[in-house]
């Protein structure tokens, strides 16, 4: 870039290669240049490490981002990612802006879990399900049951809620082929609640979905 001054004509020329733009104010000139691109290089390659894992996390591993053996492992103690997510392995629980999951994934203050039960009787109040009273008030279960002993499926919905001291049932939208393949109660012991089963007949799998709200 040139520039020269005409101090007779009060003018200033400038002059670039490529060219630029020019703004001129009372006491300002400013230049601004443009580049020109050149040819394209030769692809490049990336290379790095994923070793900035924070001690006492429980959180261990690393390895090279180029050939894509990176490896992490979580120990058995709780493990912080980012703030918001939280992992316990020793656990299997997982919680999202929930630094203390108490049930296999907690969000918040709502919870998520499911669990089976297989019978082999028609022994009463088998366990389908529990979770703490201290830390839910009330649950929502979608229940799915197979009858082995029949060939026969059935599903329903239940509601529950506790005080500290009793809890209260109710199941609704019941869908079965014939007869009932199970009947559903609730207890509160030890600062837990159960759901219960007693199922018509003796080989079932019962699957329970639920959703836990917190106290």
């Amino acid at each position: 870039m040139s520039v020269s001054v005409d101090q007779t004509l009060h003018r200033v020329e400038i002059s670039t290669t490529p060219p630029a733009v020019v703004t001129v104010s009372t006491d300002i000139i400013t230049v601004t240049a443009v580049a020109e691109q050149g040819p394209p290089g030769p692809p490049g390659t990336s290379s790095g490490s994923l070793n900035s894992i924070i001690a006492g996390d429980g959180l261990d591993g690393g390895g090279s981002l180029v050939n894509g053996n990176v490896a992490i492992s979580v120990d058995s103690s709780v493990a912080r990612v980012g703030g918001v997510l939280w992992l316990d392995e020793a656990n299997n629980r997982v919680g999202i802006n929930q630094t203390d999951p108490k049930v296999a994934l907690h969000v918040g203050g709502v919870g998520l879990g499911d669990y089976t039960l297989v019978t082999s009787s028609t022994t009463p109040n088998q366990i389908a399900d529990e979770w703490s009273a201290l830390d839910f008030r009330s649950a929502k279960y979608q229940i799915q049951t197979y009858s082995a002993s029949t060939g026969r499926y059935e599903v329903s919905e239940l509601l529950m809620i506790h005080n500290g001291s009793q809890v209260f049932l109710t199941e609704y939208a019941v869908i079965s082929e014939v007869d009932r393949l199970t009947t559903f109660n609730s207890l509160l012991i030890n600062n837990q609640v159960r759901l219960l089963c007693t199922p018509t007949y003796a080989v079932n799998t019962i699957k329970v979905f639920r959703t836990l709200i917190g106290i």
